[in-house]
């Protein structure tokens, strides 16, 4: 009976993880990581580290985008651009004098 339980346990873990890989984004994120429904469902972009993600590279990903934006997390989106625009201003405006 061990060897039967062994396998239907197999059969249950890999189940939920191809499910879990189907349906949800994992991203890794500067506030930890979240886990988002997939529009629509497929085995892409499983896990995904937006840290460091630019306005561009939201583009490239607009069903990620659509994703994050439907589950309410719009903050990852808005801080890439944010960070852009703050690294575009440093550019061109001198940093003051600490002095």
């Amino acid at each position: 009976m061990g060897k039967l339980y062994s396998f239907l346990l197999g059969v249950v873990i890999g189940f939920t993880l191809y499910h879990a890989a189907t349906n949800y984004h994992f991203l890794y994120a500067s506030d930890g990581l979240h886990m988002v429904h997939k529009i629509p469902p497929r085995l892409e972009e499983i896990y995904v580290d937006v840290r460091h993600f630019t306005p561009q590279d939201w583009l490239v990903h607009p069903e990620l985008a659509a994703a994050v934006e439907r589950a309410g997390k719009q903050e990852m989106i808005t801080n890439a651009v944010g960070n852009a625009v703050k690294e575009a201003v440093e550019q061109v405006l001198p940093k003051p004098d600490d002095t």
